[in-house]
């Protein structure tokens, strides 16, 4: 019986390449989501201490000096929360991109995989077919020679 072959295996094998990059890029844009994330809370974090330093600091003497330092580690403070914010964000969008193209590629290779098996089964239906066809074939001969041979003895 002769192999099946896929014509378009190549193909698939590259569309499996594609996913499996697809979804490396995905990890990475993911890890980076994550740190930008921490960044983020670690600076709202910053700020929220640098809030309490400030209120600590104004129950006793605080002077126009004090409140001048503290203004301007303030505003550098929400400076670099508002940056880690927005990096946040963009990696967030950027890991949103890199999952709708994993799930592209997944899509892609079921399709070329769905195809392959609906190949396989028609062909898998065709060599039953055939092979039946040559067991009728042997049997009709077979069936064929004893009737010779009976009739030959007679």
């Amino acid at each position: 019986m002769k192999t099946f072959l896929f014509p378009l295996e190549s193909v698939l094998e590259a569309r499996r390449v594609q996913e499996d990059e697809a979804r490396q890029q995905l990890a990475i844009a993911l890890e980076k989501q994550r740190e930008a994330l921490a960044r983020s809370r670690e600076a709202v974090a910053g700020l929220n201490r640098i809030l309490e330093a400030i209120a600590a600091a104004s129950a006793g003497r605080f002077t126009v000096a004090d409140r001048d330092r503290s203004w301007s580690l303030r505003q550098a403070q929400e400076q670099i929360c508002a940056e880690a914010r927005v990096a946040a964000r963009e990696f967030t969008r950027l890991a949103e991109e890199k999952r709708a193209l994993a799930i592209e590629t997944r899509r892609n290779r079921e399709l070329l995989e769905r195809l392959k098996a609906a190949r396989r089964a028609a062909w898998l239906k065709e060599a039953a077919r055939v092979e039946q066809h040559q067991f009728d074939e042997f049997a009709m001969t077979r069936r064929y020679q004893a009737a010779r041979q009976e009739y030959a003895v007679c």
